[in-house]
This record gives C-alpha cells, sequence and structure tokens, in this order.
C-alpha cells in the first residue's frame, strides 16, 4: 500500500517546509486536488488551524 501525505499551504508555511506541489491539470487552480484512497493508496490530508484566541 502507498500512502500520500499532502500538507495545505499553511502548514507548508508554518513549519518552514519547502514541499513540491501535486501536478494539476491546466486550467484548473493550482493547489485543489481532490485525494481518493483506494485498496492500493492512502490519501490523507495534513492541515495546521489557528484558532487561538488573540487578545490586547
Amino acid at each position: 500500500m502507498k500512502l500520500q501525505l499532502s500538507a495545505s499551504n499553511a502548514l507548508n508555511k508554518y513549519s518552514k517546509a519547502d514541499l513540491p506541489c501535486l501536478p494539476y491539470e491546466p486550467g484548473k487552480q493550482a493547489g485543489v486536488n481532490t485525494l481518493i484512497s483506494d485498496g492500493d493508496n492512502l490519501n490523507w490530508q495534513l492541515q495546521i488551524i489557528d484558532n487561538s484566541y488573540k487578545c490586547r
């Protein structure tokens, strides 16, 4: 089984990683891909959500 991890742009930026982008079809928006798992592939999207309360 093949494991594919996909990081959101926010997580890529937060972790200061320089991960390659997934390929996309011409005319479609870059960074918007449908990830489909099946019997041979397990796809997982990793995201970071900043929900810390900001007080002044």
